[in-house]
């Protein structure tokens, strides 16, 4: 596992003394600190101690905190590079109610434990209190975690190491550039890549990297000015801007002061304009582009300006593919040294209003774009501006502005949700809702506020029942002052406002289904497709969805494209139809990578490679399985890690079983079971699934072990009668179908003929409850076959007649019944 690791863009000059005692610290103490005021190359430092660390540490991680400016954002920093950026938050109201609650930290703290873990904790300093609380914390529950941290400033927590990071050497042995010491060999090379042929004197070089301490970041500035000058001029300039400097603050640290002293330097050749934008532009913390710089200076030939302060080294400029703009951006020092610039300026509030008008106009325009033709375009723009937008309504929410709350979190929660990020709307949830609760219907002129209540409503379904109620009265009020205008989103609200009612839900999604709107009729035939394939009517399912996907194409809908096809996948691969379900899995997997929804595509893997066990294409299969036991790549909204590893197993449990090697798939069968940890895990329902399929596997294949396996039956059976009696009438049918066939093919062939007669009605049941037979040992066909060679031509009529006419909910209350008997209760 290897997160947050960037490629070095050049040789690390000077510090092989440095690298070798911090990694023999790293091995051999639990935190490192590298200590050291800022410019001194710290990050740069601490990358390349965990790019080496890469070849003996099985899991290395970084976790810059740069742009985090919260002390309550350093947990959703380390689960972010840790991958966990969302909540197994379900679409399904069953799921919803079945879900556990997610503890962030848990989950946080479970990822560093799989594997002995560097975790680079990188710019401390701003946050130096809430990252000593939380790294101590991790050291006490993670004890094969070692943690490398960077800081201007010492945590000051008893397991802390401290590496005083010094500046290069700045000396000078004649003319030979070999021995010259690596603040002078870092200044003339990046004084010849900005100007080739130049002529630098090695003395005057020393000298100048002398008086800048021998700061890294000082000396990148200072060479960069090469380009439109010679050596000694730049020695001279510095030299004044450092008089001038002295004046001022005495009680900064004197690399503080130097630092200072460079960019105060790069300042002082700026025109009024390029200040203007330098200072105002400090506010985005993840760089911005034209549109942002012209209103936030809209008194600025903007254009001009941007390219002076690239010029100046003071911006870089990247181009985007994904949204066809260029990207500016400042280093972390320049933008804090602007953001002191503009409290001098006394221009702070007005840069605050100017950058909330940004990010409302921002959100506002592409919250429609992200439900039509120009969905795409819409999740990269709002992809690049995300950090900016989550400071701008961080501010929002602490001033109570609930005019930029809304709208500004409207746009992010529907980018994260149909990312299936959810855990974003977790965090900020709560907050969101309190501002919103507070605001005066009447003065609402927008959707935004519904928009944002009705997602905070869906997504806290699962973990918090209490603030999703609350958040359904806050939307009944916006609705009676003022209705959502916006037909899709209406249908959402109205579909919300009668939760706790399921024959008027049902209503409503039928009139959805039938809306003359396409939107409207999109939203139906999708959450209708899921309600259907839910309770084991895979026909009325695949008819939604292909109406979906049909009305998705014509609106240019690439996430309803996606997601239906994603049904439809399901529904084929659930039907034991390989080829079809991995043709629309093509399909889902293009629309679901255009958008960036991870976990979906993580989940889409899942069904494409059981399709490819199915129709024998075992190297296709083995590699995507083999990913899901090794590879770190996030997806846990997916699955969480002992699902994911029991996936892989099971895979790859059938992928020996159809090679013939039977033991082989018991042998893998039961790594999939023992993947789960007892208790909290083993309520999942992939458990059940799993088991199940362990169990039909080795009923198929002859019963190694039949001790065990009697253990896993009553398992299996028990978890399954629990929640039956929670969710009665909520439970998934397919899944209830494949528990019950697996159980009644093991109970078919007892002795006992009670037990042998549920155990063939149970088989008798599957096919009404639409079982899922995506697992090839699920397959209902060989177990059907089995269980009626065990009946005699009297009982088989006798069970025929009980139970064709049963309908999916008569079937699944008959499947309970069954196998809550005593019968089965004594074995």
């Amino acid at each position: 596992m290897v997160l947050g690791l960037r490629t070095a863009p050049n040789e690390l000059l000077g510090r092989d003394t440095d690298l070798d005692a911090i990694g023999t610290l790293v091995s051999e103490v639990r935190l490192t600190t590298i200590l050291g005021p800022g410019g001194l190359g710290k990050t740069r430092l601490a990358q390349e101690v965990a790019r080496r660390a890469t070849t003996t540490t099985p899991g290395v991680v970084v976790v810059e905190l740069a742009s985090v400016r919260d002390p309550d954002d350093l947990p959703l920093a380390v689960a972010t590079a840790l991958g966990i950026r969302e909540a197994p938050t379900p679409r399904r109201l069953s799921e919803a109610i079945m879900a556990q609650p997610v503890e962030l930290h848990e989950r946080i703290i479970d990822r560093l434990s799989e594997r002995p873990t560097l975790l680079v904790m990188d710019n401390c300093e701003h946050l130096v209190d809430a990252a000593a609380r939380w790294i101590a914390d991790a050291l006490a529950w993670a004890g094969d975690l070692r943690v490398l941290a960077t800081s201007r400033s010492p945590l000051s927590i008893a397991a802390e190491h401290v590496y005083q990071l010094d500046p290069l050497d700045a000396a000078v042995d004649g003319t030979d550039l070999e021995h010259a010491g690596p603040a002078v060999r870092l200044f003339v090379e990046r004084a010849r890549a900005a100007r080739p042929g130049l002529h630098v004197p090695l003395d005057v070089a020393a000298r100048l990297c002398a008086r800048l301490d021998g700061l890294p970041l000082a000396i990148e500035l200072a060479a960069a000015r090469t380009r439109s000058m010679s050596v000694e001029e730049v020695e001279r300039r510095l030299g004044n801007r450092f008089t001038l400097l002295t004046a001022g603050d005495r009680s900064a640290p004197e690399r503080h002061r130097t630092l200072l002293a460079v960019i105060d330097w790069s300042w002082n050749l700026l025109g009024e304009h390029e200040r203007v934008v330098l200072r105002r532009m400090s506010r985005f913390p993840d760089g911005f582009d034209l549109e942002a710089a012209a209103v936030l200076a809209p008194e600025v030939e903007v254009v001009e300006a941007l390219d002076a302060l690239v010029g100046q080294s003071l911006l870089t400029v990247q181009d985007d593919p994904a949204t066809g703009t260029v990207r500016f951006r400042m280093l972390e020092t320049v933008r804090e040294f602007g953001a002191i610039k503009s409290a001098e300026a006394r221009e702070d509030d007005l840069v605050l209003d100017r950058t909330r008008t940004w990010a409302v106009a921002l959100a506002e325009t592409l919250l429609p774009a992200m439900q039509g033709p120009r969905q795409v375009a819409a999740f990269a723009r709002l992809a690049l501006e995300q950090d900016t937008l989550v400071d701008v309504l961080r501010g929002a929410v602490a001033d109570d502005r609930a005019d930029v709350v809304a709208p500004v979190f409207a746009g992010l929660a529907l980018f994260w949700t149909i990312r299936s990020a959810h855990q974003e709307v977790l965090v900020f949830g709560t907050a969101v809702l309190d501002v919103l609760r507070h605001q005066d219907p009447e003065s609402v002129s927008t959707d935004t506020p519904a928009i944002a209540v009705a997602i905070i409503t869906v997504t806290f379904l699962a973990t918090d029942p209490r603030t999703s109620a609350r958040a359904i009265g806050v939307l009944r009020r916006l609705e009676r002052a003022r209705t959502t205008q916006a037909p899709r989103m209406r249908a959402m609200v109205s579909l919300l406002l009668v939760a706790g009612r399921p024959e008027r839900a049902e209503a409503l999604l039928r009139e959805y289904s039938r809306s003359t709107d396409p939107h409207v009729a999109n939203l139906g035939n999708l959450m209708s497709a899921q309600a259907a394939e839910n309770d084991g009517d895979p026909r009325a399912a695949e008819a939604a969805a292909l109406r979906a996907n049909d009305l998705s194409l014509t609106l240019g809908d690439v996430w309803g494209a996606a997601m239906s096809a994603h049904m439809l996948a399901q529904l084929h691969s659930q039907n034991d139809e390989p080829e079809e379900a991995l043709v629309w899995a093509a399909r889902a997997a293009e629309g679901l990578t255009a958008i960036g929804a991870e976990a979906d595509l993580r989940q889409l893997e899942w069904l494409i490679a059981i399709g490819d066990i199915a129709r024998g294409d075992h190297a296709a299969a083995t590699t995507v399985l083999d990913r899901f036991l090794s590879d770190d790549v996030s997806f846990s909204a997916f699955a969480p890690l002992p699902e994911r590893r029991s996936i892989g197993w099971a895979g790859l449990a059938e992928i020996a079983r159809a090679q013939g090697d039977a033991a082989r798939g018991a042998e893998l069968y039961g790594k999939a079971l023992v993947a789960f940890a007892p208790g909290e895990s083993r309520r999942s329902p992939w458990f059940t699934l799993v088991g199940s399929a362990a169990i039909a596997a080795a009923v198929l294949d002859g019963v190694p072990d039949a001790t065990e396996v009697q253990r896993l039956v009553r398992r299996v059976r028990t978890r399954t009668i629990a929640l039956g009696r929670l969710l009665p009438n909520r439970f998934d049918r397919p899944v209830l179908g494949s528990t019950v066939i697996a159980l009644g093919a093991w109970y078919v062939r007892s002795d006992d003929d009670e037990v042998r007669l549920i155990g063939a009605e149970l088989v008798a049941l599957a096919s009404a409850l639409a079982s899922r037979q995506d697992i090839p040992s699920l397959v209902r066909t060989p177990h059907e076959a089995a269980a009626a060679a065990c009946l005699t031509a009297t009982e088989r009529d006798r069970l025929a007649e009980r139970t064709l006419s049963l309908q999916a909910h008569e079937s699944a209350a008959r499947a309970f019944e069954l196998l809550g008997s005593p019968a089965l209760a004594a074995r």
